[in-house]
């Protein structure tokens, strides 16, 4: 089985790059960190976000225990870098936080273990054309308040984000509960999704953190990957982020494609199979 891997970090509008990627020789991973809500930075200015999303990533660049214990070994270490600097992690909107999808190959076997939390996503190619993202349940945490921004944008509001703000706090506080995210508590460990699968006729995995997510009309709507596939199969990932920034600037108000601000990090990584 011969592998080659392709990646991409690429930089929304935010101060710094919050998400991450890890290229190991088997195990490959992206992370997107997301700040607390009260504008946490450190004494060298990085945001709360980008701690957390590279605490992520150097735990899996030092383990050689398998994806599921070294996310929950991220996990605790992200919680004590917060304790460390006497953040309450008790108020989850204080906390910094990571999303994940990993996947570790084994060539010999023709298999791959994968591991996900919250909406970094994994999405199989096969060679007859086919794709499937490989969770089942909703990862898109941000619905609720999508629907409310698209009234918001329908007529035409200014600042919907600010306008939103409480109601951000109140989804952050469902962390762990509702939804899943690498933040210190040992709860994330509910909504860790695993599994292994057979790398009979793929042809690519796409690994990448929601900034890749091609933006929709229909926050209601399912996530329709079908694009995104054309576009890697005609260019790669850079002509996938290409199409996908076209469609943002087109919409700097995000009225039309409702989302929290104009553009976001991308990281992704894409292992092809031969």
């Amino acid at each position: 089985l011969k592998i080659s891997v392709d990646h991409l970090l690429d930089k929304g509008v935010g101060k710094m790059n919050e998400d991450a990627i890890f290229i190991g020789d088997t195990k490959f991973g992206v992370f997107d960190g997301a700040s607390s809500l009260d504008g946490y930075i450190d004494e060298e200015g990085r945001t709360g976000g980008y701690l957390a999303a590279n605490i992520a990533k150097e735990t899996f660049a030092g383990s050689n225990t398998d994806i599921v214990t070294t996310a929950l070994e991220a996990n605790r270490k992200i919680g004590n870098a917060m304790t460390a600097k006497s953040i309450d992690i008790s108020r989850k909107e204080s906390t910094w936080c990571s999303t994940m999808a990993v996947v570790d190959i084994d060539a010999t076997n023709k298999r791959f273990e994968w591991a996900q939390i919250a909406d970094a996503l994994i999405l199989v190619i096969k060679k007859d054309g086919t794709h499937q993202v490989l969770i089942r349940d909703d990862y898109d945490h941000d619905r609720d308040i999508m629907i409310l921004w698209k009234e918001m944008a329908d007529n035409r509001i200014d600042e919907i984000r600010l306008k939103l703000q409480n109601h951000l706090v109140e989804l952050r506080r469902t962390a762990n509960v509702k939804y899943g995210v690498l933040n210190g508590d040992p709860n994330a460990a509910n909504f860790l999704r695993k599994g292994s699968e057979s790398l009979e006729g793929v042809a690519h995995i796409l690994l990448f953190t929601d900034g890749m997510i091609p933006p929709k009309t229909d926050p209601t709507a399912l996530d329709d990957f079908s694009e995104l596939v054309k576009w890697y199969l005609e260019g790669g990932l850079s002509n996938v982020r290409n199409h996908i920034r076209e469609i943002e600037e087109s919409d700097p108000n995000c009225w039309r494609y409702p989302r929290f601000k104009k553009s976001d990090d991308i990281g992704a990584i894409a292992i092809n199979f031969e």
